[in-house]
């Protein structure tokens, strides 16, 4: 249904759908699952800095000190590997290895836009069809601000009454009714 309310004053319609609510995409804790190989586990799983997903997967952690506490970021072996050009295997025997966060050459969303960059979006297959190791090696060969992620913009949606999200316009249907009525005598 579409109903227009304007309350008891003369402001302007407010035009509102009325129907089902759409559940939530996500849930709050969707559990343990395994995709394509890898245990995602929202519970017990270790999240990486870069790709932020919560996986029972192999993590390396850093072995920095800030303020008399151990950095916490972590980053597992597929992030280490496709970003950086790392191996979290050598990673985790070094005793002094520093995540890429405490070295400044994060290309992660958050870190570049804390450093006033654009994020990068999905790189890892343009620098390996470019014969590169890693998206960080991509970055320091063709420049840090060449790549800039852009989002689609959403395509317009019609809604239940039949407008769609640049159409609808507000009005008075007090003053729409005023304006065609003839003032004066026939």
């Amino acid at each position: 249904f579409c109903y227009f309310s304007s309350g008891y004053s003369s402001s302007p319609l407010i035009v509102m759908a009325v129907g089902d609510e759409k559940p939530s995409k996500r849930t709050a804790n969707p559990g343990v699952r395994v995709i394509g190989g890898r245990i995602y586990d929202s519970s017990n799983g270790k999240t990486c800095h870069q790709c932020r997903q919560k996986t029972m997967d192999f993590v390396a952690p850093c072995k920095a000190m800030n303020e008399n506490k151990p950095c916490k970021i972590m980053y597992c072996h597929k992030c280490l590997s496709n970003r950086y050009g790392e191996k979290a295997e050598e990673v985790v025997t070094s005793d002094d290895w520093l995540c890429p966060k405490c070295r400044g050459i994060c290309n992660c969303s958050f870190c570049r836009k804390r450093r006033g960059q654009n994020p990068t979006g999905i790189l890892t297959h343009k620098a390996k069809a470019s014969g590169l190791s890693s998206v960080s090696e991509l970055l320091e060969v063709e420049g840090s601000d060449n790549f800039a992620y852009q989002k689609k913009p959403k395509p317009e949606v019609e809604d239940r009454c039949g407008y769609s999200n640049g159409d609808v316009e507000l009005v008075d249907v007090d003053k729409e009714k005023n304006k065609n009525k003839v003032v004066g005598k026939i």
